[in-house]
Protein backbone atom coordinates (compact mmCIF):
# COMPACT_ATOMS: atom_id res chain seq x y z
CA UNK A 1 0.00 0.00 0.00
CA UNK A 2 1.33 3.36 -0.69
CA UNK A 3 0.49 6.06 2.02
CA UNK A 4 0.08 9.30 2.58
CA UNK A 5 3.67 9.19 4.23
CA UNK A 6 5.08 6.78 1.10
CA UNK A 7 4.25 9.36 -1.25
CA UNK A 8 5.70 12.72 0.62
CA UNK A 9 9.59 10.42 1.60
CA UNK A 10 9.00 10.55 -2.54
CA UNK A 11 8.51 13.46 -3.08
CA UNK A 12 10.56 15.01 -0.36
CA UNK A 13 14.42 13.97 -1.49
CA UNK A 14 13.51 16.27 -4.78
CA UNK A 15 11.88 19.46 -3.03
CA UNK A 16 14.75 19.61 -0.19
CA UNK A 17 17.17 19.45 -3.85
CA UNK A 18 15.04 22.20 -4.76
CA UNK A 19 15.04 24.95 -2.33
CA UNK A 20 18.58 23.75 -1.37
CA UNK A 21 20.06 24.47 -4.76
CA UNK A 22 18.02 27.75 -4.67
CA UNK A 23 19.39 28.71 -1.39
CA UNK A 24 23.24 28.06 -3.10
CA UNK A 25 22.10 30.51 -5.89
CA UNK A 26 21.71 33.16 -3.29
CA UNK A 27 24.82 32.53 -1.75
CA UNK A 28 26.20 32.99 -4.80
CA UNK A 29 23.92 36.09 -6.11
CA UNK A 30 23.81 37.77 -2.85
CA UNK A 31 24.16 41.32 -4.62
CA UNK A 32 21.03 40.62 -6.40
CA UNK A 33 17.45 41.83 -5.42
CA UNK A 34 14.52 39.21 -4.94
CA UNK A 35 17.06 35.96 -5.17
CA UNK A 36 17.11 35.41 -1.37
CA UNK A 37 12.73 35.34 -1.37
CA UNK A 38 12.66 32.13 -3.87
CA UNK A 39 15.08 29.38 -1.24
CA UNK A 40 12.85 31.41 1.76
CA UNK A 41 9.28 30.91 -0.14
CA UNK A 42 9.85 27.16 -1.29
CA UNK A 43 10.78 26.27 2.26
CA UNK A 44 7.80 27.60 3.39
CA UNK A 45 5.52 25.89 0.88
CA UNK A 46 7.35 22.46 1.34
CA UNK A 47 6.54 22.83 5.11
CA UNK A 48 2.93 23.85 4.27
CA UNK A 49 3.01 20.34 1.46
CA UNK A 50 3.84 18.09 4.50
CA UNK A 51 1.58 19.13 6.80
CA UNK A 52 -1.43 18.89 4.01
CA UNK A 53 -0.05 15.33 3.08
CA UNK A 54 -0.72 14.59 6.81
CA UNK A 55 -3.17 16.40 7.18
CA UNK A 56 -6.06 13.22 8.21
CA UNK A 57 -3.66 12.79 10.94
CA UNK A 58 -3.38 16.50 12.35
CA UNK A 59 -5.56 17.04 15.96
CA UNK A 60 -7.90 19.94 14.47
CA UNK A 61 -8.79 21.45 11.51
CA UNK A 62 -6.87 25.01 12.27
CA UNK A 63 -3.70 22.69 10.74
CA UNK A 64 -5.40 22.29 7.51
CA UNK A 65 -5.70 25.93 6.84
CA UNK A 66 -2.15 26.80 8.56
CA UNK A 67 -1.21 24.22 5.70
CA UNK A 68 -3.03 25.92 2.84
CA UNK A 69 -1.56 29.45 4.52
CA UNK A 70 1.79 28.29 4.48
CA UNK A 71 2.11 26.92 0.87
CA UNK A 72 0.19 30.19 -0.70
CA UNK A 73 2.22 32.31 1.33
CA UNK A 74 5.60 30.72 0.04
CA UNK A 75 4.12 30.84 -3.23
CA UNK A 76 3.44 34.62 -3.04
CA UNK A 77 7.07 34.99 -1.12
CA UNK A 78 8.68 33.56 -3.97
CA UNK A 79 6.19 35.87 -6.38
CA UNK A 80 7.33 38.91 -4.37
CA UNK A 81 11.40 38.12 -5.09
CA UNK A 82 10.65 37.35 -8.47
CA UNK A 83 9.25 40.79 -9.07
CA UNK A 84 12.15 42.64 -7.03
CA UNK A 85 14.39 40.86 -9.36
CA UNK A 86 12.76 42.15 -12.39
CA UNK A 87 12.38 45.75 -11.20
CA UNK A 88 8.38 45.64 -11.42
CA UNK A 89 5.73 46.50 -9.41
CA UNK A 90 4.75 43.71 -6.21
CA UNK A 91 1.14 43.04 -6.44
CA UNK A 92 0.25 43.88 -3.29
CA UNK A 93 -2.90 44.49 -3.44
CA UNK A 94 -3.73 40.84 -5.86
CA UNK A 95 -1.51 38.83 -3.21
CA UNK A 96 -3.30 40.20 -0.04
CA UNK A 97 -6.79 39.93 -2.15
CA UNK A 98 -5.36 36.49 -2.59
CA UNK A 99 -4.39 35.10 1.00
CA UNK A 100 -7.63 36.63 2.08
CA UNK A 101 -10.24 34.72 0.00
CA UNK A 102 -7.96 31.76 0.97
CA UNK A 103 -8.33 32.19 4.55
CA UNK A 104 -12.03 33.27 4.51
CA UNK A 105 -12.86 29.96 1.47
CA UNK A 106 -10.67 27.65 3.79
CA UNK A 107 -12.45 28.77 7.32
CA UNK A 108 -15.69 28.68 5.97
CA UNK A 109 -15.46 25.12 4.55
CA UNK A 110 -13.77 23.81 7.76
CA UNK A 111 -15.68 25.40 10.42
CA UNK A 112 -19.07 26.62 9.09
CA UNK A 113 -19.50 24.12 6.26
CA UNK A 114 -17.08 21.26 6.33
CA UNK A 115 -16.66 20.57 2.77
CA UNK A 116 -13.45 19.12 1.71
CA UNK A 117 -14.21 19.47 -2.30
CA UNK A 118 -14.78 23.32 -1.85
CA UNK A 119 -11.89 23.52 0.76
CA UNK A 120 -9.40 22.13 -1.92
CA UNK A 121 -11.64 24.04 -4.95
CA UNK A 122 -10.35 27.19 -2.86
CA UNK A 123 -7.28 26.40 -2.41
CA UNK A 124 -6.59 25.17 -5.99
CA UNK A 125 -8.09 28.50 -6.87
CA UNK A 126 -5.77 30.21 -5.23
CA UNK A 127 -2.48 28.49 -6.27
CA UNK A 128 -3.35 29.44 -9.63
CA UNK A 129 -3.41 32.97 -9.12
CA UNK A 130 -0.24 32.91 -7.85
CA UNK A 131 1.09 31.24 -11.01
CA UNK A 132 -1.30 33.72 -13.09
CA UNK A 133 0.49 36.62 -11.59
CA UNK A 134 4.34 35.52 -11.87
CA UNK A 135 3.79 36.19 -15.90
CA UNK A 136 4.09 39.88 -16.46
CA UNK A 137 7.33 39.97 -14.36
CA UNK A 138 8.55 36.71 -16.64
CA UNK A 139 7.69 38.61 -19.75
CA UNK A 140 9.91 41.33 -18.59
CA UNK A 141 12.86 39.75 -17.75
CA UNK A 142 12.18 37.77 -21.04
CA UNK A 143 12.32 41.42 -23.02
CA UNK A 144 15.05 42.66 -21.10
CA UNK A 145 17.57 40.43 -20.70
CA UNK A 146 16.77 37.25 -22.56
CA UNK A 147 14.40 34.19 -22.56
CA UNK A 148 17.46 31.95 -21.25
CA UNK A 149 15.07 30.56 -17.57
CA UNK A 150 11.77 32.58 -18.45
CA UNK A 151 10.94 29.40 -21.22
CA UNK A 152 11.68 26.98 -18.18
CA UNK A 153 9.71 28.77 -15.88
CA UNK A 154 7.02 29.70 -18.13
CA UNK A 155 6.53 25.97 -18.78
CA UNK A 156 5.86 25.13 -15.40
CA UNK A 157 3.30 27.56 -15.06
CA UNK A 158 1.76 27.38 -18.34
CA UNK A 159 1.35 23.62 -17.90
CA UNK A 160 0.48 23.96 -13.75
CA UNK A 161 -2.93 26.23 -15.10
CA UNK A 162 -4.82 24.38 -17.31
CA UNK A 163 -3.83 21.35 -14.66
CA UNK A 164 -4.96 23.28 -12.18
CA UNK A 165 -8.23 23.90 -13.97
CA UNK A 166 -8.89 20.04 -15.07
CA UNK A 167 -8.24 19.11 -11.26
CA UNK A 168 -11.01 21.22 -9.90
CA UNK A 169 -13.25 20.29 -13.02
CA UNK A 170 -12.41 16.34 -11.63
CA UNK A 171 -13.31 17.12 -8.04
CA UNK A 172 -16.47 19.13 -8.73
CA UNK A 173 -17.92 16.41 -11.27
CA UNK A 174 -16.68 13.36 -8.95
CA UNK A 175 -17.60 14.89 -6.26
CA UNK A 176 -15.34 13.21 -3.52
CA UNK A 177 -11.59 13.84 -3.36
CA UNK A 178 -9.82 10.61 -4.36
CA UNK A 179 -8.16 8.35 -1.91
CA UNK A 180 -4.29 8.12 -1.44
CA UNK A 181 -4.71 4.56 -0.04
CA UNK A 182 -4.64 2.23 -2.65
CA UNK A 183 -1.85 -0.65 -3.83
CA UNK A 184 0.04 -0.43 -6.78
CA UNK A 185 -2.45 -3.13 -8.64
CA UNK A 186 -5.13 -0.67 -8.70
CA UNK A 187 -2.71 2.05 -9.86
CA UNK A 188 -4.16 3.36 -13.04
CA UNK A 189 -7.45 3.56 -11.69
CA UNK A 190 -8.99 7.16 -12.54
CA UNK A 191 -9.14 8.60 -8.99
CA UNK A 192 -5.93 7.08 -7.73
CA UNK A 193 -4.05 7.98 -10.87
CA UNK A 194 -5.32 11.96 -10.10
CA UNK A 195 -3.80 11.80 -6.95
CA UNK A 196 -0.60 10.48 -7.35
CA UNK A 197 0.02 12.77 -10.65
CA UNK A 198 -0.55 16.15 -8.65
CA UNK A 199 2.06 14.94 -5.90
CA UNK A 200 4.80 13.71 -8.53
CA UNK A 201 3.86 17.08 -10.95
CA UNK A 202 4.40 19.17 -7.63
CA UNK A 203 7.79 17.38 -7.28
CA UNK A 204 8.97 18.41 -11.21
CA UNK A 205 7.14 22.10 -10.77
CA UNK A 206 9.72 22.03 -7.57
CA UNK A 207 12.88 20.70 -9.53
CA UNK A 208 12.27 23.25 -12.41
CA UNK A 209 11.54 26.03 -11.26
CA UNK A 210 14.52 26.05 -9.22
CA UNK A 211 16.47 25.20 -12.52
CA UNK A 212 14.51 28.14 -14.24
CA UNK A 213 15.48 30.38 -11.04
CA UNK A 214 19.26 29.27 -10.73
CA UNK A 215 19.17 30.09 -14.51
CA UNK A 216 17.42 33.45 -14.18
CA UNK A 217 20.71 34.38 -12.34
CA UNK A 218 22.93 32.83 -14.40
CA UNK A 219 21.76 34.88 -17.38
CA UNK A 220 21.67 37.90 -15.35
CA UNK A 221 25.90 37.25 -14.31
CA UNK A 222 26.06 36.65 -17.93
CA UNK A 223 24.60 39.82 -19.21
CA UNK A 224 26.53 41.92 -16.80
CA UNK A 225 30.00 40.91 -17.73
CA UNK A 226 29.15 41.60 -21.23
CA UNK A 227 27.94 44.90 -20.67
CA UNK A 228 31.36 45.47 -18.42
CA UNK A 229 33.04 44.44 -21.59
CA UNK A 230 31.02 46.51 -24.37
CA UNK A 231 29.22 49.60 -22.11
CA UNK A 232 31.16 52.90 -21.95
CA UNK A 233 31.57 52.98 -17.55
CA UNK A 234 31.34 56.57 -18.02
CA UNK A 235 28.70 57.30 -20.47
CA UNK A 236 26.80 54.26 -20.35
CA UNK A 237 27.00 53.91 -24.38
CA UNK A 238 28.64 51.15 -26.23
CA UNK A 239 32.25 50.95 -26.33
CA UNK A 240 34.93 50.51 -28.98
CA UNK A 241 34.74 46.77 -28.41
CA UNK A 242 30.97 46.75 -28.94
CA UNK A 243 31.59 48.77 -32.32
CA UNK A 244 33.45 46.81 -33.56
CA UNK A 245 31.19 43.61 -33.06
CA UNK A 246 28.55 45.86 -34.72
CA UNK A 247 30.62 46.18 -37.75
CA UNK A 248 30.91 42.11 -38.24
CA UNK A 249 27.51 42.12 -37.19
CA UNK A 250 26.57 44.45 -40.34
CA UNK A 251 28.70 42.74 -42.46
CA UNK A 252 26.37 40.15 -43.99
CA UNK A 253 23.49 42.22 -44.12
CA UNK A 254 25.56 44.64 -46.12
CA UNK A 255 26.35 42.03 -48.79
CA UNK A 256 23.52 40.41 -48.73
CA UNK A 257 21.02 43.10 -49.20
CA UNK A 258 23.25 45.64 -50.68
CA UNK A 259 22.45 48.37 -48.22
CA UNK A 260 24.43 51.47 -47.37
CA UNK A 261 25.83 51.93 -44.43
CA UNK A 262 26.27 55.32 -43.13
CA UNK A 263 28.90 56.35 -40.46
CA UNK A 264 29.41 59.46 -38.57
CA UNK A 265 32.34 60.34 -36.12
CA UNK A 266 31.76 63.40 -34.04
CA UNK A 267 33.62 65.19 -31.90
CA UNK A 268 33.08 67.32 -29.19
CA UNK A 269 33.97 71.43 -30.01
CA UNK A 270 36.88 72.81 -27.46
CA UNK A 271 36.54 70.24 -25.17
CA UNK A 272 40.27 70.22 -23.76
CA UNK A 273 39.20 73.86 -22.92
CA UNK A 274 36.29 72.64 -21.14
CA UNK A 275 38.07 70.42 -18.68
CA UNK A 276 41.08 72.90 -18.28
CA UNK A 277 38.99 75.57 -17.61
CA UNK A 278 36.26 73.57 -15.68
CA UNK A 279 37.68 70.67 -14.37
CA UNK A 280 37.78 66.85 -15.36
CA UNK A 281 34.78 66.47 -13.43
CA UNK A 282 32.35 68.71 -15.52
CA UNK A 283 34.05 67.72 -18.56
CA UNK A 284 32.77 63.88 -17.53
CA UNK A 285 29.68 65.52 -17.19
CA UNK A 286 29.63 67.03 -20.31
CA UNK A 287 30.66 63.76 -21.66
CA UNK A 288 27.48 61.89 -19.97
CA UNK A 289 25.46 64.72 -21.04
CA UNK A 290 26.15 64.43 -24.58
CA UNK A 291 25.59 60.62 -24.80
CA UNK A 292 21.87 61.25 -23.36
CA UNK A 293 21.29 63.62 -25.76
CA UNK A 294 22.36 61.05 -28.41
CA UNK A 295 20.64 58.45 -27.65
CA UNK A 296 17.28 60.14 -26.79
CA UNK A 297 17.10 61.51 -30.47
CA UNK A 298 18.02 57.93 -32.12
CA UNK A 299 16.01 55.01 -32.98
CA UNK A 300 16.38 51.71 -31.23
CA UNK A 301 17.67 50.40 -34.30
CA UNK A 302 20.68 53.04 -34.18
CA UNK A 303 24.54 52.17 -33.04
CA UNK A 304 25.87 54.71 -30.88
CA UNK A 305 29.32 54.76 -29.16
CA UNK A 306 32.32 55.99 -27.55
CA UNK A 307 35.10 55.16 -28.88
CA UNK A 308 37.94 57.78 -26.98
CA UNK A 309 38.38 60.90 -25.50
CA UNK A 310 35.28 63.46 -26.43
CA UNK A 311 35.31 60.93 -29.90
CA UNK A 312 32.00 59.11 -30.96
CA UNK A 313 30.94 57.01 -33.65
CA UNK A 314 27.29 56.51 -35.54
CA UNK A 315 26.22 53.86 -37.36
CA UNK A 316 23.01 53.31 -39.46
CA UNK A 317 22.34 51.10 -41.71
CA UNK A 318 20.20 50.78 -44.68
CA UNK A 319 20.25 55.00 -44.92
CA UNK A 320 20.55 57.57 -47.93
CA UNK A 321 23.00 60.83 -47.37
CA UNK A 322 19.70 63.27 -46.79
CA UNK A 323 18.35 60.76 -43.92
CA UNK A 324 21.76 60.54 -42.35
CA UNK A 325 22.23 63.66 -42.29
CA UNK A 326 19.40 65.05 -40.84
CA UNK A 327 19.91 62.27 -38.08
CA UNK A 328 22.94 63.30 -37.37
CA UNK A 329 21.71 66.88 -37.20
CA UNK A 330 19.18 66.52 -34.51
CA UNK A 331 22.04 65.43 -32.33
CA UNK A 332 23.94 68.44 -33.22
CA UNK A 333 20.65 71.12 -33.18
CA UNK A 334 19.45 69.06 -29.54
CA UNK A 335 22.96 69.43 -27.75
CA UNK A 336 23.49 73.34 -28.68
CA UNK A 337 20.45 74.06 -27.00
CA UNK A 338 21.24 71.98 -24.17
CA UNK A 339 23.46 72.45 -21.02
CA UNK A 340 24.41 71.57 -18.08
CA UNK A 341 25.57 73.33 -14.63
CA UNK A 342 28.69 73.29 -12.62
CA UNK A 343 29.75 75.76 -9.71
CA UNK A 344 30.04 78.54 -12.21
CA UNK A 345 26.48 78.17 -13.98
CA UNK A 346 25.27 76.62 -16.90
CA UNK A 347 27.56 75.77 -19.53
CA UNK A 348 26.93 74.83 -23.24
CA UNK A 349 29.58 73.01 -25.37
CA UNK A 350 28.55 72.39 -29.52
CA UNK A 351 29.89 69.30 -31.55
CA UNK A 352 30.95 68.39 -34.88
CA UNK A 353 30.50 65.93 -37.13
CA UNK A 354 31.89 63.92 -40.37
CA UNK A 355 29.96 62.04 -42.14
CA UNK A 356 30.47 58.51 -45.09
CA UNK A 357 28.12 56.84 -46.52
CA UNK A 358 28.98 53.15 -48.50
CA UNK A 359 27.94 52.67 -52.00
CA UNK A 360 24.77 49.68 -51.72
CA UNK A 361 26.71 46.83 -51.08
CA UNK A 362 30.27 47.50 -50.51
CA UNK A 363 31.86 46.28 -47.52
CA UNK A 364 34.78 48.68 -46.33
CA UNK A 365 34.22 49.81 -42.87
CA UNK A 366 38.12 50.97 -41.93
CA UNK A 367 37.81 53.44 -44.92
CA UNK A 368 34.25 54.47 -44.10
CA UNK A 369 36.01 55.60 -41.15
CA UNK A 370 38.65 57.51 -42.74
CA UNK A 371 36.32 59.51 -45.17
CA UNK A 372 33.87 60.42 -41.37
CA UNK A 373 36.79 61.16 -39.81
CA UNK A 374 38.51 63.64 -42.85
CA UNK A 375 35.03 65.41 -42.92
CA UNK A 376 35.18 65.59 -38.97
CA UNK A 377 38.14 67.65 -39.73
CA UNK A 378 36.60 69.64 -42.48
CA UNK A 379 34.18 70.71 -39.84
CA UNK A 380 36.45 71.94 -37.18
CA UNK A 381 38.14 73.44 -40.02
CA UNK A 382 35.39 75.01 -41.18
CA UNK A 383 34.39 76.94 -37.56
CA UNK A 384 32.91 73.95 -35.78
CA UNK A 385 29.52 73.04 -34.69
CA UNK A 386 28.83 71.65 -38.35
CA UNK A 387 28.39 68.69 -40.15
CA UNK A 388 30.77 67.81 -43.14
CA UNK A 389 29.55 64.80 -45.82
CA UNK A 390 32.55 62.85 -47.39
CA UNK A 391 32.74 63.09 -50.85
CA UNK A 392 35.58 61.60 -52.12
CA UNK A 393 38.01 58.76 -50.66
CA UNK A 394 40.97 60.06 -48.51
CA UNK A 395 44.71 60.59 -49.34
CA UNK A 396 45.85 58.59 -47.11
CA UNK A 397 46.04 55.51 -48.26
CA UNK A 398 44.19 52.23 -46.55
CA UNK A 399 44.88 48.62 -46.26
CA UNK A 400 42.11 46.74 -47.73
CA UNK A 401 40.55 44.62 -44.68
CA UNK A 402 40.24 40.64 -45.12
CA UNK A 403 37.44 39.38 -45.73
Amino acid sequence: MLSNKSIVAVMLPAMIAGAIALMINWRVHRDMEGVGAWPAGSAISILGAILRAFEDQLPDAAAILLADILIIGGQLIVLAGLCRFAKKPMFTRSSLAVMAGLIAGVSYFLWVRDNEISRTAVFTTALAITFALQAPALLSLGRQEGFSGVFVLAFVYIAGLPLLAWRIVMLVTQGKLPSLEFDLEGLTGPEQFNQLFIFVFATVIIILRAYGYILLSTNRVNLRLRQTATVDPLTGVSNRRAFDEELRRLAGRVRRDRICLGMAVLDIDHFKRINDTHGHNTGDVMLRHFAGVARSTLRDSDFFARIGGEEFVLVVADTTPAAFRQAVERIRHAFEQSGVVDARGELKATVSAGLAISAPGEWEPQRLYIWADEALYRAKGGGRNRIELAEQAPSTPVMEPAG
